[in-house]
């Protein structure tokens, strides 16, 4: 305890209501960057390409064999992130909550969003 009464709060807590929005709901994703991944997914399939089109297949499939590489070790040791379906906060350095599953992109339009996204939805279907 210190002294002004309050508990240090363990090591690494696990996340279970997003603090920014107070919503229950969480995902886990990857904690890679989006654009980088693309960029790496395309720059592979731009040198498989070139190679497909010089009429070497052997190289072209090694580019692509290559990313695929790249994009497992990518998912192997890139850390997780914590994600609040709702405001998108991330927390990272936290423990994994068993309760957070992996995004599902069909449930994403079940959960509410307050503020401004629920008025730019309601105007999008007048």
């Amino acid at each position: 305890m210190l002294k002004t009464g309050l508990e240090v709060p363990p090591a690494n807590p696990m996340v279970t209501v997003c603090v920014c929005c107070g919503h229950e709901d969480l995902y886990i994703q990857k904690d890679f960057n989006r654009q980088a991944g693309l960029l790496i997914v395309g720059l592979g399939i731009a040198l498989s390409l070139y190679f497909f089109s010089r009429r070497d297949p052997f190289y072209a499939m090694a580019a692509l064999a290559l990313t695929a590489l790249i994009d497992f070790l990518v998912y192997f040791f890139v850390g997780d992130v914590t994600v609040c379906y709702s405001c998108h906060a991330l927390y990272r350095g936290f423990d994994k909550n068993p309760l957070a599953r992996t995004i599902r992109f069909e449930e994403i339009g079940e959960i509410r969003r307050p503020g401004r996204l629920d008025l730019a939805f309601s105007e999008a279907r007048i």
